[in-house]
């Protein structure tokens, strides 16, 4: 499971709830729009060596952009997958 965390090949560091952690982050392609702001999702699959809990809204803060843990989609004993969002507003 490590190889797939070493920063460099698929994971890089992040900072989720406030702590330095090591995450997979896979974007989806398809953002929602309003005309005031756009809705981007992604996927963030953390060990759970790093992150024992995770909460609805709990922050992470991907190449400097807040993104928020939204729900949970699969987890197991060594790893959480969550979605995430962030809303970035473009205009109005």
């Amino acid at each position: 499971m490590s190889v797939f965390f070493n920063t460099g090949d698929f994971a890089e560091s992040i900072t989720f709830a406030g702590a330095t952690v090591t995450a997979i982050v896979t974007y989806k392609d398809n953002p929602m729009q309003d005309g005031i702001s756009r809705v981007r999702y992604a996927n963030l699959e953390l060990q759970k060596s790093e992150v024992a809990s995770w909460i609805y809204r709990d922050a992470a803060v991907i190449g400097g952009v807040s993104w928020y843990a939204t729900k949970e989609i699969m987890s197991d004993d060594y790893t959480w997958l969550l979605e995430i969002e962030t809303n970035q507003r473009i205009g109005g």
